[in-house]
């Protein structure tokens, strides 16, 4: 059981590796059109986006995760294998607001395990966030 507990806290993201991810993935999306949002019940979304750059080929992938086991925020190379299935509410809605909207920002929020995306010109005409806590098997999305 210890060595369960021990090798979980080795997984976790500390404040500072979050904040460095946050950095690296805000210079990929930034000014990026949410082309898409997919659904992974129960915990995850990936965001499609086409990228800002006009010489830039294909889609970016980013997986936005708040699996209890093994939250997590990364770029994702494959597509994702649809859910089958209705999705929640949680789902519905995202797909609804996030659709279309460009990417501001992607930013750590000071001093915690929380990463923020940070959507403008959506559908619904205002801004809108994207928010992940990263707090172990207390993560959220």
């Amino acid at each position: 059981m210890d060595l369960q507990r021990a090798g979980r806290a080795r997984l976790n993201l500390d404040t500072a590796q979050v904040a460095a991810l946050a950095r690296e993935l805000h210079g990929l999306v930034r000014g990026a059109r949410v082309k898409e949002v997919v659904g992974l019940p129960p915990a995850d979304v990936v965001l499609v986006l086409e990228p800002a750059d006009p010489d830039a080929r294909g889609v970016l992938r980013v997986r936005v995760s708040a699996d209890p086991e093994a939250p997590r925020l990364h770029v994702q190379h494959e597509r994702v294998e649809r859910h089958d299935g209705p999705l929640g509410p949680f789902f519905r809605r995202a797909q609804s607001e996030l659709l279309g909207a460009t990417l501001a920002e992607c930013v750590p929020v000071a001093g915690d395990r929380i990463a923020l995306f940070e959507c403008r010109e959506a559908a619904v005409g205002e801004r809108r966030a994207l928010v992940l806590e990263l707090f172990g098997r207390h993560a959220n999305l």
